[in-house]
């Protein structure tokens, strides 16, 4: 059991390791196109400037999912196909 636990914590790390990495390649390339040079002030006011916006996009749909939720919302209805069968007089309907 504590081998699972470990290998849940762990898969987890790499996992959103991934993401920062990520995000971190995709601030690092934004910033770049604008001319900043990585070292400089221009380069890490740049990087702090995209982060915040990230982090406040994410915040502000995080909040708008909230806001739905605490609203009542529901999901739209899902599509529903039917197959009907026919055998003499009696017929039947399966819905998925």
């Amino acid at each position: 059991m504590k081998l699972i636990a470990v290998i849940a914590v762990v898969t987890a790390g790499i996992a959103l390791g991934g993401c920062q990495s990520f995000h971190a390649q995709q601030a690092d390339a934004e910033c770049r196109s604008y001319g900043a040079k990585p070292g400089t002030d221009a380069y890490v006011n740049c990087r702090v400037a995209v982060e915040q916006s990230r982090q406040r996009k994410k915040a502000i749909l995080l909040g708008a999912g909230l806001g739905l939720l605490a609203a009542g919302a529901t999901p739209p209805p899902r599509p529903v196909t039917c197959t009907g069968t026919r055998m003499g007089n009696m017929a039947t309907a399966t819905c998925y």
